[in-house]
Formats: C-alpha cells, structure tokens, sequence
C-alpha cells in the first residue's frame, strides 16, 4: 500500500500557527475531509506534520518471494500482468531491469544457467502456510508457462536478504525518476526509456516497475563523473514518455546543477492551477517551503 493508505489520522501546524487536526486515531472516523491525504507529498509547502497515527497491521504468518528471469522486457511484463489479472494479489510484484536486476540474477541462478536474463520478476506472497503453498505453486505455473528463463523460490532469510537489497537501491545514481501510468503502460514506458539509454556509452539505466500501482522508478547510474551532458536526453525521455501516455514523471534526484536548469516535476497540465490556489488558500503569504513544490510554487 502506499503510504496516505497506511496513515489514519494528523495534527497539522499551519503557517499562522493555528493546529488543525484530521482523520483520527481509529479506522472508523471518517467525519470531514481526508486533508491529511491532502498533505502526504506537499513536501511542507502546506503546513508542518506535527504528528501522524498510522495503520498497524499484524506481521504474517509466513513470507514467500518467487523469483523469475527472463530473456526480454516482454515475457516479464506479459506474466507481471497476467499475475496481476490472477486470483490473488501479491504483497509485492515488481519487475527490474539494467543492473540492478543482471545483479540479483547473478546471485539467484545456477553458474551459467542467467547469462541471457535481462529483467527479473519478483512477486512476494504472505498469509497462512496453506494459503502461501497454493499462491506459490500458481505463480511458479505462471512463470513456466511463460517461458521464464529460470525460477527461485526464496523463504527465511533469503526472502529478507533480497529486499533488503532492493530497498538499498543503486549506490549514488546520477538521476532518478519517478512515474506514475496505468500498469499496462508502465511496461511500455520502461521499454522506452531502455531504447533513450541504449545509444549512451556512460549511462546504465536501472529500471523498476512496480505492476500493481503503475509505478515506474528510473535510476541512471554512471561510473564517469562528467556524464552531465548525457543525462538531458533521458530526462527529456523521462518527462515526454510519460505525457505521450497519459501520466507524468517527476525526477527525485539529481544533482544542484541539474536541478537549476529545469522543473523537476515537468510540464503539468491544468491540475497546475487547482496546486496554486491550495498554495494560496492554504499559505497566502508562501512562508512555508516557497518554490518547492510543483512550478515553483
């Protein structure tokens, strides 16, 4: 879930200093509006969090990851897909590409066995022991069916090692963006960035695509330090793939000197006027975080 659906309730300190609190400490309040939604990703351009309630839920009872490489973006997005159609819905299903995934492929499959993978499919499963073995062996006949180049099943401490490793992410990449399509087009976006990064001899892009929320996170990592130059075609990708289907793109990192030169979060649409008049009725005097949100607001 993504993080306004784990967050209940907050105490919000407005730029005159007055507290506003919304939601409540307990799934069942659902009096007013949900103005803390309205807060998660403002960046504090409209109010200071002062406190939050979260969501708890129970750990589960047992955790599975199955683990699938193939040879081209096309089988993995095709199975994500058909998973992500199926009967259940995975706690996690992600497909990765560049080095990020050539690495874990390296470590997962026999000596040899991974040499041709390019993406790999990660989709972990919790619940009960009976309910895991049954998601387990459906997705291992999906990934069969689709002509995967190999499979792992990872429990214990494998299972953790690997997200672990996930989570840490790149070291340092040059730029990183972030986009948000409809699942099925976020496969096509990934495959177009890979075709904006093929001619570069400096860049290496380290894509995710998260099938379940259309989400596409783009790290372009670079061993040489004057790769400044390369980076402007893949942003202008970045940014134009995404509005030719229908989404938008925002770069979380890159470096001050790039940062400069551009709006990270892209050319927004008309939802640009509607963030302007938020900004103006919530901070009339831009106290709060001027120029960081969205043209500069």
């Amino acid at each position: 879930a993504g993080a306004r659906e784990m967050v209940l309730g907050m105490k919000i300190v407005q730029p005159d200093g007055v507290v506003t609190k919304s939601g409540g400490r307990v799934v069942k309040n659902v009096q007013g509006y949900d103005l803390h939604r309205l807060h998660i990703g403002a960046l504090g351009t409209l109010g200071v969090i002062a406190e939050v309630a979260f969501k708890l839920v129970p750990l589960p009872v047992r955790t599975r990851t199955v683990a699938a490489w193939f040879d081209d973006l096309e089988g993995a997005a095709g199975t994500a897909m058909q998973v992500f159609g199926g009967q259940f819905t995975p706690e996690a299903l992600t497909v990765y590409s560049g080095p990020t995934a050539t690495g874990m492929i390296r470590d997962l499959a026999p000596p040899g066995a991974g040499d041709t993978a390019s993406h790999l499919l990660l989709a972990r499963v919790t619940g009960g022991e009976a309910s895991v073995a049954r998601q387990v062996d459906m997705l291992t006949g999906a990934v069969g069916a689709a002509g995967a180049a190999g499979c792992e099943v990872l429990d214990g401490d494998d299972d953790h090692s690997l997200w672990e490793t996930i989570i840490a992410g790149p070291a340092q990449p040059a730029v990183t963006a972030r986009a948000t399509l409809k699942p099925s087009a976020a496969f096509e976006y990934l495959g177009a960035l890979e075709r904006a990064t093929q001619g570069s001899s400096v860049l290496e892009l380290a894509g995710a695509v998260h099938a379940g929320f259309g989400t596409v996170v783009a790290d372009w990592v670079s061993a040489d330090t004057e790769a400044g130059g390369a980076l402007a075609p893949v942003i202008g990708a970045a940014f134009e793939e995404a509005h030719a289907r229908g989404g938008g793109a925002v770069i979380e990192r890159c470096s001050p000197e790039i940062k400069k030169t551009l709006d990270v979060f892209g050319q927004l649409g008309p939802e640009l006027e509607i963030m302007r008049r938020l900004k103006s009725e919530f901070d009339p005097g831009r106290n709060l975080s001027p120029g960081r949100f969205a043209g500069r607001i």
